[in-house]
């Protein structure tokens, strides 16, 4: 490949400015030469590659199942509401179990708690 492009050229063509060339040079980031006068000479498809490599360059993670395996996250208030009333449908049914079995006063104490929770959240 000819290096032929100056730095303001190379600038122009990527949407950047001079000084950022400058530095990617520097920094040894981009490809150049240096002409017999101490100009730097670029190619614009190296320097392009070196700075936007291609999608395919870059690798997909390796994930082991435990990202991403659980039940996807919901933020809206309207979900976070269904969920607490099925939590507390699920609680009242596991209360009246407790109630049935005579293990105690398990049904009170829930709607106590679930009492103070939907006053608080105010639908």
């Amino acid at each position: 490949m000819k290096r032929t492009m100056t730095t303001s050229q190379v600038a122009d063509e990527l949407g950047l400015s001079a000084s950022a060339v400058q530095k990617y040079a520097r920094n040894g980031d981009i490809p150049f030469e240096t002409t017999p006068g101490g100009h730097r000479r670029y190619d614009l498809a190296e320097v392009a590659q070196a700075l936007y490599p291609p999608k395919s360059a870059l690798q997909p993670l390796d994930l082991d199942g435990s990202l991403g395996a659980g039940a996807p996250v919901e933020s809206s208030r309207a979900a976070r509401l269904q969920r607490d009333a099925r939590s507390t449908v699920a609680a009242v049914d596991d209360a009246r179990a407790d109630d049935a079995a005579g293990t105690g006063d398990a049904l009170t104490e829930l709607f106590d708690g679930a009492r103070r929770v939907l006053v608080s959240t105010g639908a």
